[in-house]
């Protein structure tokens, strides 16, 4: 075994400590975070879709319940891809584990969440001004305020 095989290079090493995950509790009642209705998240998954696989054509040979079907199944991956496109463009932006909860599962109201109370570094994590505003821009939601919202049990 050649020597960059058994140690990890300082680049890795840098990227982990940059990365690491901000410890979160069990528990959270509050989150700060960004909105994300389903009118958003449709907007999103279509967008993502076209990134994804680089066409229209899917979409454009499809009827529109076809068109609504692929979206629908799409939302999901929708979901766990918000938080890792925010990592990946901002790779200093706190990263937590539980990053998306749905708020309202009656009117699919999710929640983006950049900060929580469920632990002191989770309550405490650095996200400025400037940091929503970049987060707002690269996910197309300059029009949605980031707030402190109440979570419900069981988020």
């Amino acid at each position: 075994m050649n020597q960059s095989n058994a140690e990890p290079s300082k680049a890795s090493a840098r990227h982990r400590r940059r990365c690491r995950l901000v410890p979160q509790g069990d528990v959270v009642t509050r989150a700060y975070g960004l909105l994300i209705n389903l009118e958003d998240l449709h907007r999103l998954t279509r967008r993502y879709h076209f990134e994804v696989w680089g066409t229209e054509e899917r979409i454009s040979k499809a009827t529109p319940e076809e068109v609504e079907e692929i979206i629908l199944d799409e939302r999901g991956a929708t979901l766990s891809r918000i938080p890792r496109q925010v990592y990946r463009y901002f790779p200093d932006f706190p990263r937590l584990r539980r990053n998306i909860l749905l708020l309202d599962p009656g009117n699919g109201i999710w929640l983006f969440v950049m900060k929580d109370n469920s632990s002191y570094p989770a309550l405490h994590a650095p996200v400025g001004p400037e940091e929503v505003r970049k987060v707002q821009k690269l996910l197309g939601l300059e029009h949605v305020p980031v707030k402190w919202y109440k979570v419900p049990p069981g988020s």
